[in-house]
């Protein structure tokens, strides 16, 4: 009977060896997968930033482009009042 409980505390001492170094193992994983994820939302905080210098850019050639058309079309219509109005003046 004391060599069973012997071999017994000896396979529940390994068996606690063995859990420690698994849970020791999750600490590890879970750390590196928190180090991951730190890093992928640095990543994605940097892509925002460039997105949003990009709107930033966008936005700004828009007007230019916006500002361009229009006055084009107020050229244009100062033309075509200036033809309706005074017809004998040439251009």
């Amino acid at each position: 009977m004391q060599s069973t409980d012997t071999d017994l505390r000896n396979l529940i001492l390994g068996l606690d060896k063995k859990i420690d170094a698994l849970d020791k193992n999750i600490e590890v994983n879970a750390v590196r997968t928190e180090e991951q994820l730190k890093r992928i939302e640095q990543h994605i905080e940097a892509v925002d930033k460039k997105v949003d210098g990009i709107e930033t850019r966008m936005n700004a050639q828009d007007t230019r482009i916006w500002s361009l058309v229009v006055g084009v079309v107020l050229a244009l219509f100062g033309l075509l009042a200036k033809l309706a109005f005074f017809p004998d003046v040439k251009v």
